[in-house]
């Protein structure tokens, strides 16, 4: 007689299928937010990573900061370097406060300006990075790397017909000290500026990662159709630059741009972000696959800005944007409320034909969300006890503290809510992202994406629970809707919640108190839905 399979070994199958799904969905968000494989001897029409880099070992030998020997040597190679390309730059000089060495004192700023003649456009696209950098470091990511990037992708552009509208290109001095001097003398004092219909500013707050939309100045709505356009793997998350957006100024270039109502875009990479403006930030520290990501960015809004009437006014709207490889999606920011009702109904609709009682639902929602709030903060008070210890992890041992720190929360959660299992853990667990889907739609719309879409594939899975096969369709299908969504909002909190010592004002521990809460109630979710092959419940 055949022995059937026990309900504890079919268990532990289905675990082991669960977790090899989640792996898999992670392993996706990941893949949409990867940086390309360096091109390290390309084609004159094409950047090369390889090729930047020889540019970075010149330049971030030592630390330049403003009004040292040692920024004139920077000053110097670029300028040479741009004379090689048969380009012969404007030195734009102003004076200001020394805000390292001789407080009191007054030191020379110098910004480099390169126009590079297109036929005939009426505005000019403008490409800017600083080369100063902080006393502390030699500043290879942090800004040599996007010097590299402008001085390469000049190359490239020289190398062809050139584009419709004349490039600029804007080495800026005095980016580090608060408030920044080189940026705005430009603006206000250069006969360039008013000529700029679109700018695009590089940084790096870290060592690698995607070159991503962090800032946005002007009709959002155009410029990410454009962008996406204009480049083949375009980075940018509405939940992102509406968040900084609401922050304000952040300390860099593109501020007094974005200001003075110029329209454009700030790139910046920052995994890895402990090393920013520390000695650290060295040649070694270099990513050739970020620096390949600026650069086929910098080539690619060239030619696609540089050949469009920038001179047209352009008409806004609210749009939800994300990236989704190899998917670049985009909507009305409206559409969010059409998909929270649809999820919001199959929710309802789940839990009327489970029966379930609106005080035990209300119950479970309100221990899950209270749960998942007390979680993540248990998890950022380990994260701040860890970087005590390890002030500068490296980005594998970064990411090696989430996941189990994360772990931690999502077992802290789970325990927490474990009473109201059967029913009530899968309808409490889409009701709180409904909740957090009706703040952001209506508060927060860029954000919105990360709540709506899970609510409506928890409504979806919950009603296709009937048997075993239905069941792991509902997981997979909310997996591949939740997990793929957060992996790059959890990355961006993260990061920012990484400490740094080079600039210990910038370094926000509690900030990645949303991503352990994120990973919170990602792990509700999949919890309630999780798939077990018989009815073990």
């Amino acid at each position: 007689m055949e022995q059937r399979p026990t309900a504890g070994y079919l268990r532990g199958i289905a675990t082991e299928v669960s977790w090899l799904i989640v792996i898999l969905f992670i392993a996706i968000g990941f893949y949409s937010i990867a940086a390309p494989p360096p091109n390290e001897a390309a084609a004159p029409d094409t950047f090369s990573a390889g090729a930047a880099m020889q540019h970075v070992l010149v330049i971030a030998q030592e630390p330049h900061p403003m009004g040292t020997p040692e920024i004139a040597e920077v000053r110097e190679y670029i300028v040479a370097e741009l004379g090689r390309l048969g380009i012969e730059p404007e030195l734009q000089q102003t004076q200001a406060p020394d805000p390292f060495f001789d407080p009191g004192g007054i030191v020379d700023i110098t910004n480099i300006v390169a126009r590079i003649p297109g036929q005939g456009g009426e505005a000019a696209v403008a490409l800017m990075a600083h080369y100063d950098t902080m006393p502390t470091t030699p500043g290879a990511n942090d800004n040599s790397a996007a010097v590299a990037v402008l001085l390469e992708t000049a190359k490239v552009m020289l190398s062809g017909d050139p584009v419709g509208n004349d490039v600029i290109l804007l080495f800026t001095d005095g980016e580090e000290p608060w408030p920044r001097f080189g940026s705005p003398a430009f603006i206000q004092e250069h006969p360039d500026a008013g000529d700029i219909g679109f700018v695009v500013n590089f940084e790096a707050a870290g060592g690698s990662g995607p070159s991503m939309v962090a800032e946005i100045s002007g009709a959002e709505s155009w410029i990410i159709d454009q962008y996406s356009e204009a480049v083949d793997r375009p980075v940018a998350f509405s939940f992102a630059t509406e968040i900084v957006r609401t922050m304000g100024e952040i300390g860099t270039d593109f501020d007094p741009f974005r200001n003075a109502g110029v329209p454009g875009l700030h790139l910046a990479y920052m995994r890895g972000s402990p090393i920013y403006h520390t000695p650290a930030d060295n040649i070694d520290a270099v990513s050739l696959r970020s620096l390949q990501h600026h650069g086929d960015n910098a080539v690619g809004v060239v030619r696609h800005f540089g050949n469009l009437d920038l001179a047209r006014p352009r008409t806004d709207s609210s749009n939800v944007y994300f990236t989704l490889r190899p998917m670049f999606m985009k909507y009305p920011a409206w559409f969010g409320w059409p998909i929270l009702t649809v999820g919001a109904g199959l929710v309802m609709l789940a839990a009327r034909r489970r029966a379930l009682s609106p005080t035990r639902m209300l119950a479970a929602t309100g221990t899950t969300l209270l749960a998942a709030i007390a979680a993540s903060i248990v998890g950022t008070l380990l994260w701040i006890a860890i970087t005590i210890v390890r002030e500068t992890p490296t980005v594998l041992e970064a990411y090696g503290y989430l996941a189990i720190v994360g772990g931690i929360v999502i077992w802290l959660t789970n325990r927490a809510t474990r009473r109201f299992e059967p029913q009530g853990t899968g309808a409490a667990a889409a009701l709180v992202w409904l909740l957090l889907g009706l703040l952001t739609v209506a508060a927060l719309p860029g954000t919105s994406y990360l709540f709506v879409w899970p609510v409506l594939g928890l409504g979806i899975a919950l009603n296709l629970q009937s048997n075993s096969r239905t069941r792991l369709v509902a997981f997979v299908l909310t997996t591949a809707i939740t997990v793929p969504l957060l992996v790059p909002a959890i990355e961006f909190f993260w990061q920012f919640g990484q400490p740094r010592p080079g600039n210990p004002d910038s370094s926000l521990p509690a900030v990645a108190a949303v991503a352990f809460l994120l990973v919170a109630l990602a792990g509700a979710a999949l919890r309630s839905v999780w798939w077990r092959p018989v009815n073990l419940d």
